[in-house]
């Protein structure tokens, strides 16, 4: 007896389910067509729809439920998707130029080779999000949480001119990513990152935190890093020529074999610093404290 009430129960919950999915997807069906009929969907729910290769440029789906959509080679350049969930969502080689991402979740989101000229991804989370190859030029990342932009990876991504003021990308994955063209770092948290084989040719680092970062085999020739910390920062082989490093503090740091020909390195603390092989020629050392601690005459 007890068993048929347990078999009859479950009967009744599964009934109830099966319900409540099929309301769900009746939802999640409307919202789409409702999104593909006239690019303008704010608060709605498609999730795990697959809009692949679709043209959604301009369309408004900001405040909505994204989770696990296929946005693969969509257009979705202009699109406001500001303050939306987009965790899981995939769009790898789709266009974002100018999009409106920020405040928006994208945590394990993946963007690989997408294009994000000029996006908004500020305040986004980016927890596990993947960046790889992505065209990031100019691109808005200000803002970004420590705790909800960890596991972020950007290797090989194209960071030109973009904007990482005051940016915090703890142990990010930047390895080969190129950030010339005067990219602004200034105020970035970026200790224990992967930056190495990367281009920061004239890039802003003022007054950024580096410290045991792996800059190895880096272009920082003409960066400007007057007052960064780069304490025990990884600079072997690295070209820093013609550098700004005023006040830059250096201890323990790395510089095997770096180019730091024209640098200049005034008042810089150099401490434990490992200099060996590298290049000073013309390099201004005024007021440096040297790695034996003593201040360079």
């Amino acid at each position: 007896m007890k068993f048929k009430k347990f078999v009859a129960l479950f009967f009744i919950i599964a009934l109830v389910y099966c319900n409540f999915l099929s309301s769900a997807n009746a939802s999640n069906t409307k919202d789409v067509n409702k999104l593909l009929g006239s690019d303008f969907c704010p608060f709605c729910d498609i999730s795990f729809s697959d809009l692949s290769k679709h043209n959604l440029k301009k369309a408004d789906i900001s405040f909505s439920d994204l989770s696990g959509v296929n946005f693969s080679e969509a257009n979705l350049n202009s699109a406001d998707m500001s303050y939306s969930d987009l965790s899981f969502a995939i769009l790898k080689n789709a266009d974002l130029g100018n999009a409106n991402l920020g405040s928006s979740n994208l945590s394990n989101a993946d963007l690989s080779n997408a294009s994000l000229f000029k996006v908004n991804l500020g305040d986004a989370v980016l927890t596990n999000a993947n960046f790889t190859g992505a065209n990031l030029r100019q691109a808005k990342l200000s803002g970004l949480n420590p705790a909800l932009a960890s596991g972020a990876n950007f290797k090989g991504a194209d960071l030109k001119g973009a904007n990482l003021k005051d940016v915090s990308l703890v142990k990010a994955d930047l390895s080969g990513v190129d950030l010339s063209n005067d990219a602004n770092l200034k105020g970035a948290k970026l200790d224990g990152s992967l930056i190495r084989k990367s281009i920061l040719i004239g890039a802003n680092l003022e007054k950024a935190h580096l410290s045991n970062v792996d800059l190895s085999n880096s272009d920082l020739s003409y960066a400007n890093l007057n007052r960064a910390i780069l304490h025990q920062a990884n600079l072997t082989d690295s070209n820093l020529q013609g550098a700004n490093l005023k006040n830059t503090i250096l201890r323990n740091a790395i510089l095997t074999n770096a180019n730091l020909s024209g640098a200049d390195l005034s008042d810089a603390d150099l401490i434990g610093a490992n200099l060996g092989g590298a290049n000073l020629e013309g390099t201004i050392l005024t007021g440096t404290v040297m790695p034996n601690g003593k201040s360079h005459e």
